[in-house]
């Protein structure tokens, strides 16, 4: 799970570019996030602005993924996304009328982009996806040998080498309320056969599914593999 700041520098300085858009501008992105169908999570703010105006695809990309943290951080933390924007621009109250007049205004903008169909389904997915108990994060093998030694021929002498097992330990790494743990498994060699056999039937069943949900028009949202 991802860790947020309140009010981050950066967070507040697209919040302010997202005031300062201008209106036709800010129907634009609105108009293109309502529209570009969205197939991978790995990068939404990219994905949304590469179809806008050059001019416009910088502040628009770190705009929507503003939306997009403060969207999260409101269901994973339970505050509400007024909470978090107004926590943007307050530092004491009463609430001067102008930053009042900002906060109105980002939080109008920001409720507009989160309810288009692209973000709406971006921030859906992303919950489904990460709904565990327990959520993949990467996974490394590291592959041994471990001598073995016969027992000493006289006492006190050295141990003579036996011959040698080679050891394949698997470590995956994983995240849980929040935090990083890590798990390790010993493997041989038919285990991390076997193990390739029951992921190599995982993609085969994933793209199974991808091709009947591409029959019915139906958009398969996924996190795009590494290129």
């Amino acid at each position: 799970m991802q860790e947020f700041d309140f009010a981050s520098v950066q967070q507040r300085q697209s919040l302010e570019a997202l005031i300062a858009m201008s209106e036709s501008d800010f129907v634009q992105v609105v108009d293109c996030a309502q529209k570009t169908l969205l197939s991978d999570l790995k990068n939404v703010p990219t994905t949304i602005s590469s179809a806008l105006p050059a001019p416009i695809q910088a502040v628009a990309a770190q705009i929507i993924g503003t939306a997009i943290n403060i969207q999260m951080a409101s269901t994973y933390i339970d505050v509400s996304i007024d909470e978090l924007v107004k926590s943007n621009f307050v530092d004491s109250t009463p609430i001067a009328p102008e930053t009042q007049n900002k906060i109105d205004i980002a939080l109008h903008r920001m409720n507009a982009i989160l309810k288009t169909k692209c973000l709406a389904l971006a921030i859906k997915s992303h919950e489904i996806l990460v709904a565990h108990k327990n959520v993949y994060s990467n996974a490394r093998v590291f592959t041994d040998m471990r001598a073995i030694f016969a027992d000493p021929t006289e006492q006190g002498a050295t141990p003579p080498a036996a011959g040698a097992v080679l050891v394949q330990m698997l470590r995956i790494r994983y995240v849980k309320n929040g935090e990083t743990d890590d798990i390790y498994f010993a493997l041989d060699t038919k285990d991390v056969k076997n193990l390739i056999v029951v992921l190599q039937r995982a993609i085969a069943k994933a793209d199974t599914l991808r091709s009947v949900m591409s029959k019915i028009s139906m958009p398969c949202v996924e996190v795009a593999e590494e290129r």
